[in-house]
């Protein structure tokens, strides 16, 4: 468990001068919603391995998850457009990226919709509650509601199954959540900087406005969460300058963001300026979790990073955890990720 210092934002360093008494904060459980998703059945590629496909890894032949889908046309895909400045884009310039989303919401209990296994060993979460099948529409907990939605967007090199615990716990607690497949093979480390916030910008746009989730979504209450480069994502999308050239990527519509082992820059990556000056325009309210022995994404740059942001902001360290976190500290992401969406998107005075 971790223990919140009132008035202090670190377990280990204090942005505030004056502590006050410490309380512990025990685990959440899961929510009381059963939570249902959209339709993500996969076909088992013969060519190379499934996972190079949820990764869009390039070879002589570049692929990307939406090419093994058993049902294409009942799958949310949403699509980037890339400005064809070479300068800024390089070889994503021009170019319309197909990005699957995989949605979780809640649903009744008696939704009779079979779950689904995927055909994916290397995650730890492996079972999609109450799958869309070819042609249904989701089926809400209440369908009278508008629910606050929370983008999804992983670390880099990964996909969005890696998430599948964490948006199942969330939408448990009654958020719509989306988890992005962004595909970074396609485009390597540079280029998937560069293209990441278009990206999350095109994955809001297309969910906003679809017309199976647009009337059950509360508009006015919409969060991001991301980790490690998907730290970098949601931080630039909330206001952060990005450099290299000089980048603005800012959507008003975010009321909160969560991150996870973020990536604010290190060594020879300085998204945000090497003094990380690009994050002073970021004012939304904002809570990231680093780990203390994280050498890819190093906590005292994320503390450097929070003292030129305005507004709230605040962090807590997980002692002894490195950049892949172990199994024993999920149930605190997942509390401290739940209390802080609930704070901002739900108005929950005792979050």
């Amino acid at each position: 468990m971790l223990v919140r210092f009132v008035g202090g934002l670190w377990l280990s360093i204090v942005l505030v001068t004056v502590i006050r008494a410490a309380e512990v904060v025990e685990p959440l459980p899961p929510g009381p919603c059963a939570v249902a998703c959209t339709n993500l059945e996969l076909d088992v590629p013969a060519d190379r391995p499934l996972e190079d496909y949820l990764l869009g890894k390039r070879g002589r032949h570049s692929c990307y998850v939406s090419g093994i889908l058993k049902q294409p046309g009942d799958v949310l895909i949403a699509h980037a457009e890339v400005p064809s400045d070479k300068r800024v884009f390089a070889a994503a310039a021009g170019t319309r990226i197909p990005l699957v989303l995989l949605i979780a919401y809640p649903t009744p209990a008696d939704n009779p919709r079979p779950d689904y296994m995927v055909p994916y060993t290397n995650t730890g979460d492996r079972i999609i509650p109450h799958m869309q099948r070819s042609g249904e529409k989701p089926i809400f907990a209440d369908p009278t509601a508008r629910y606050p939605v929370v983008f999804y967007s992983s670390g880099y090199n990964t996909h969005g199954l890696w998430d599948l615990g964490r948006i199942k716990f969330l939408a448990s607690h009654g958020y719509i959540v989306v988890s992005i497949f962004h595909g970074d093979g396609r485009f390597g480390p540079f280029g998937s900087f560069r293209v990441r916030p278009l990206e999350l910008r095109a994955a809001m746009d297309f969910l906003l406005a679809h017309p199976a989730f647009t009337a059950a979504i509360d508009h006015r209450r919409i969060g991001v969460s991301g980790s490690s480069m998907g730290g970098y994502t949601i931080l630039a999308s909330m206001g952060g300058q990005t450099t290299e050239p000089l980048i603005s990527a800012a959507d008003p519509r975010i009321k909160a963001g969560f991150a996870l082992v973020p990536f604010v820059g290190a060594f020879w990556q300085h998204p945000f300026g090497s003094d990380f000056a690009g994050l002073k325009s970021v004012h939304t309210p904002f809570l990231a979790i680093c780990a203390g022995n994280d050498h890819r994404a190093p906590a005292k740059n994320l503390e450097k990073a929070l003292r030129l942001m305005s507004g709230t902001r605040s962090a807590f360290k997980l002692l002894g955890e490195r950049h892949i976190l172990t199994d024993t500290a999920w149930p605190d992401v997942e509390t401290w990720e739940t209390h802080f969406f609930n704070a901002w998107l739900k108005q929950d005075a005792e979050a």
